[in-house]
């Protein structure tokens, strides 16, 4: 009937190609050679980007976590191919970054094997999501990402396309996903190479013209998504600090809003309805219930109400076989705790509290984030009871009164 329905990417189970062009069938038999080149130059021209999306020369520039989504890149033909960098920039001290699924394209709509891929300077990713030579159309796969709290920048990757003669005029970004506290996104640099010398400084470069760039967020239509739906505290009310936080008493609200899993399924107990993150039911758990099977690059986050402004301490009762990986704690975005270890508590069935000590706390209502970054030998993060704030006794040597020095 000509009606519009838009459906928010959160709430696909899973996205796939059709195989199969928009444009209508035996179109090309239907118009002059002429009239093609003047139908294919104004849809190259009209792609519209984002707000405060700006395309210079072989940049993209003033983009932002919103844009968080889907690229297609298109540019004239570069023959000869053999490489494609990609640089980035973003603005906060973190400069981790995750690109999925990077594909290559000649004539549009062939697509290009890419044999291998490294970052510079990095340092190499070691831990889980290494470089992937896994180009299958699913957006969970990762092609490349660096290592986390990355300090350098910029960054840039290299990728390699297979031995042969490539007509290059195509990149499709399946997912740019910001991670957390790294801030906006600001530049993604767009580089094809014609050789293969392994040292960038000396590597031959063709300019990439006529960069076009077409973006997709999570709200299909290509138009800049609008505000998400707003978290809400679980049960209603934030948790109170001084107080306990269960882990499974995350907020609620749909996936990629208030908490981030790395599969749709819940792998534990249906403790709570519609929810992709794995809760696990045990004995030994204050509230009979726990986080399972967390996993780096997940996160949860919870609504709190901080009593007084002052400094806390953090008591975590938590669970690994083996030394658990790394996780760490945000407010509002910010930092709160640095990367934390989680230890080797005797195995999955024995939980075991760590404590992290003098973290700064201003009043009133804040989001607290958990975030997964590391495996560990476990090949998880680990397990997760509670998080429980308590008013710090930690005193300043120097000054002799509580303040909110980490130690």
């Amino acid at each position: 009937d000509g009606a519009q329905t838009r459906i928010p990417r959160r709430q696909l189970t899973s996205l796939q190609s059709a195989g199969r062009s928009l444009m209508p069938e035996g179109l090309e038999g239907a118009i002059s050679i002429d009239q093609m080149a003047d139908l294919l130059a104004f849809l190259r021209s009209t792609g519209r980007p984002f707000s405060q999306a700006v395309v210079k020369g072989d940049t993209i520039e003033h983009l932002d976590t919103k844009h968080d989504g889907f690229y297609s890149i298109t540019f004239d033909p570069v023959p000869g191919a053999t490489g494609i960098e990609l640089e980035w920039a973003n603005e906060g001290p973190f400069k981790h970054w995750t690109l999925r699924e990077i594909e290559a394209y000649a004539d549009f709509g062939t697509r290009l094997d890419i044999v291998s891929g490294k970052v510079v300077p990095g340092p190499a990713r070691t831990v889980n999501n290494v470089f992937e030579n896994a180009f299958d159309g699913k957006t969970d796969t990762f092609t490349y990402t660096t290592q986390p709290h990355t300090t350098a920048a910029p960054q840039r990757t290299l990728l390699a396309l297979a031995p042969g003669t490539h007509r290059l005029d195509r990149l499709r970004i399946n997912d740019v996903a910001g991670n957390d506290t790294n801030g906006p996104l600001r530049r993604i640099t767009v580089r094809v190479t014609t050789d293969a010398n392994p040292d960038p400084a000396r590597r031959k470069y063709v300019d990439v013209r006529n960069l076009a760039v077409l973006l997709f967020s999570e709200d299909a239509g290509g138009e800049p998504a609008g505000p998400g739906p707003e978290p809400k505290p679980f049960g209603g009310k934030p948790h109170k600090i001084p107080g306990r936080m269960e882990a499974e008493h995350y907020d609620e609200g749909p996936p990629g809003v208030v908490y981030l899993d790395s599969d749709t399924k819940n792998h534990g107990a249906p403790y709570r309805k519609d929810t992709q993150v794995d809760i696990e039911k045990r004995g030994d758990a204050s509230n009979g219930y726990g986080i399972g099977w967390a996993k780096a690059g997940e996160w949860l986050s919870y609504t709190v109400e901080v009593a007084a402004t002052g400094a806390y301490d953090l008591d975590m009762l938590v669970a690994s076989s083996k030394q658990g990986g790394l996780f760490h704690l945000e407010v509002d975005g910010k930092d709160l705790t640095g990367p934390i270890r989680l230890p080797d508590t005797g195995g999955w069935g024995k939980l075991k509290k760590i404590t992290h000590k003098g973290l700064k706390l201003n009043k009133g209502v804040h989001r607290i984030r958990v975030v997964m970054d590391e495996n560990g030998l476990s090949k998880y993060v680990g397990d997760f009871d509670y998080f429980e704030f308590t008013a710090s006794e930690h005193l300043h040597q120097e000054h002799g009164h509580p303040c909110p020095c980490a130690e």
